[in-house]
């Protein structure tokens, strides 16, 4: 019996230890977390939103300004209807699709609220609102904040029920309309790009496509008439379509594009039908506003920038070797 003892010591002390392991559920998979979806819905059927954000220049103020921002779902994609008809870069859309349809709560704190004026929900200035392909719409209405910080109270516009909802999920929704625009002054379709020439304060530069048949990264390319291989004519296109703006365009009729000191002409070419573009940019302090010739909008780009793509033509500096001074005798 004394030879068993250790042994059922150590078999009691294994079991205890199972026991307690299991009761910390330190064998439950820690990668499953329960979370509590605030409904249940697919990004890819959301056809229209609609939601009021804090203007970011008075986003700190105590008198916040709520802009309203509306976009909707066309044929050719997405169109935003307020502010004013940007142009919309559909990828930013489906972003705040995303992050809407993935929204949690941390908890209900009321099942069935009668005093939403104790909420800061009687007639809240923040909203998140989309429209379904089946005609139904979800519109999340934002209170107050939570004696927890970065908790707000949260309902829906048809229920009574409150939420506690952390603030940092309604950060990927706290859009400005700048954050859906599409901010490339060049748009080109970059695959179909045959040549691209420059003007620039009254000097130029020409880029075209040596070999049709291939790719614009197969293809190797002539610069001002001189061979280049396809990674430099790319990346001399990618300086062009490169350039962007960093605040909202103005409509094109707005800027003044008498001798302007920049110009893109762009060929492209497509199932054997080649079209030409025109870009012209008028210089407007330290920047460059740049709009198509035709089109609806104007971009505003640094100069810094347009004097860089404009620079890129021009051979690296090749550094001269240093020479170690001779020391006499």
């Amino acid at each position: 019996m004394k030879r068993l003892l250790p042994t059922l010591i150590l078999v009691i002390v294994c079991i205890g230890g199972f026991w307690y392991a299991s009761s910390q559920n330190f064998f439950k998979d820690k990668t499953v977390v329960d979370e509590k979806k605030l409904f249940t819905l697919a990004a890819a059927d959301i056809q229209a939103i609609s939601f009021q954000a804090k203007n970011a220049a008075s986003s700190e103020s105590p008198d916040a300004v709520y802009d309203l921002t509306e976009l909707t779902k066309k044929d050719a994609g997405w169109e935003m209807l307020k502010p004013t008809a940007y142009p919309i870069n559909s990828f930013s859309v489906d972003s705040w699709n995303e992050a809407f349809a993935a929204l949690t709560y941390e908890g209900i704190v009321e099942e069935n609220a009668t005093s939403l004026a104790d909420y800061g929900l009687a007639e809240p200035k923040q909203f998140y609102q989309v429209s379904l392909k089946d005609g139904s719409t979800k519109k999340l209405l934002i209170g107050s904040p939570l004696p927890i910080e970065g908790h707000v109270y949260a309902k829906f516009a048809d229920s009574p029920k409150i939420f506690d909802v952390t603030e940092s999920l309604l950060e990927g929704l706290n859009k400005q309309p700048l954050d859906f625009v599409n901010k490339n002054a060049v748009m080109v379709a970059y695959d179909n790009v045959n040549s691209i020439q420059m003007d620039w304060k009254g000097s130029k530069w020409l880029l075209e496509k040596a070999q049709a048949d291939k790719t614009v990264f197969e293809s190797t390319w002539k610069l001002d008439g001189k061979d280049r291989k396809a990674e430099e004519g790319t990346a001399l296109l990618d300086k062009v379509v490169a350039l962007s703006t960093a605040e909202l365009p103005k409509a094109a009729v707005e800027v003044k594009m008498e001798a302007p000191e920049l110009k893109f002409t762009i060929t492209e070419s497509e199932a054997g039908k080649a079209t030409i573009s025109t870009f012209n940019g008028k210089i407007d302090k330290e920047n460059v506003w740049i709009a198509k010739q035709g089109g609806a909008w104007a971009f505003s780009v640094p100069l810094a920038s347009i004097q860089e793509a404009f620079d890129a033509s021009k051979p690296a500096a090749t550094p001269v070797p240093s020479i170690a001074p001779t020391v006499a005798p």
